[in-house]
């Protein structure tokens, strides 16, 4: 007898599974931990590299793959991304979970520094962390003021907004 033929003619045991099924849902669901914006931690190391005016091939030529290179031998490393585009290479490196991300940044300035044979006309290569830092709240402010007195009225917006437990970075544009 197939599943379909068994679920027609015996409907207490397919409603028993399903009534269990939202049950467990319900309570299960009921003690999961939320936040509004969770903790995590940093996995990813991303490395810009530029060489104005160089097409995508030089690019890749003469630094995202001599990049790549010099980052094969690091340890925990989950994935190595690059995107070349007109001018630029950007690398993305993703550590395994629970790698310390600072001394894994440290590590990564430590190979890119020692790149030799990187070409004249390529800029300086920054490597840095990549942190989720999105803003949880964006406020504009507009109205018929001088900008004096908006620029008052955003000063103090700004410092109330401090005086708020928990609050992080405020950045006024």
């Amino acid at each position: 007898m197939s599943l379909p033929a068994f679920g027609v003619k015996r409907p207490i045991v397919p409603n028993l599974l399903l009534f269990a099924l939202l049950l467990g849902g319900i309570l299960f669901g009921a003690h999961i931990r939320r936040e509004f914006f969770p903790q995590f931690d940093p996995t990813t190391v991303q490395i810009r590299a530029p060489y104005p005016g160089a097409a995508p091939d030089e690019v890749e030529r003469a630094l995202a793959s001599k990049i790549e290179d010099a980052l094969r031998d690091l340890r925990e490393v989950k994935e190595i991304t690059s995107t070349v585009t007109e001018g630029s290479a950007l690398v993305n490196i993703e550590f395994e979970s629970g790698k310390d991300i600072d001394a894994a940044t440290a590590e990564v300035k430590r190979e890119i520094d020692a790149l030799q044979d990187l070409p004249d006309g390529a800029e300086r290569i920054i490597v840095d962390k990549i942190e989720a830092n999105l803003p949880a709240i964006i406020i504009s402010l507009y109205g018929d003021a001088d900008e004096r007195t908006m620029k008052r009225a955003i000063r103090k917006m700004r410092d109330d907004l401090r005086t708020l437990p928990g609050m992080g970075q405020i950045v006024v544009d």
